[in-house]
């Protein structure tokens, strides 16, 4: 099944995934493509970020606790980015302690939820994510218009 998203009736949802753990890098990539996502992945947030530069994602989900660049430096280091700032990221992460989903709204994310996951808990956080991106886009748009008039 193919998403409509962005008005592009045959386009598909983008979705850049960042994982250190194979085992769910390729699960989490099977559940998403099932969905009918378009998926990239990445195995460190340094390798994420370089895929972010030439990839233009829709939403990023990223493990937290990962070598080199760890989903909280990537997280900030998309929030700096003027290119990149308002890019949706859902941090996907074994941290489950209300100190550490306090940490990972308090820098930035959108959606923060724990593994193991539920794949239907998964797609509706998605889902609900490209809503309120597509909702924002919309009004921008409108906004435009009326600026236009």
């Amino acid at each position: 099944m193919r998403l409509p998203f962005f008005g592009r009736p045959a386009a598909l949802a983008r979705i850049l995934l960042v994982d250190d753990d194979p085992s769910i890098l390729e699960t989490t990539e099977f559940v998403l493509k099932k969905e009918g996502f378009e998926v990239r992945t990445a195995k460190n947030g340094e390798e994420g970020l370089k895929v972010l530069e030439t990839y233009e994602a829709d939403v990023v989900i990223a493990d937290i606790m990962m070598p080199k660049k760890n989903g909280l430096e990537m997280l900030a280091e998309i929030r700096r980015n003027p290119i990149w700032r308002k890019k949706a990221v859902m941090l996907l992460t074994a941290r489950r302690q209300s100190e550490d989903v306090l940490q990972g709204y308090t820098a930035g994310a959108d959606c923060y939820l724990t593994k193991p996951f539920q794949k239907d808990q998964l797609i509706s956080s998605v889902k609900s994510i490209l809503a309120a991106v597509q909702e924002e886009r919309d009004e921008k748009g409108r906004m435009r218009r009326i600026v236009d008039q």
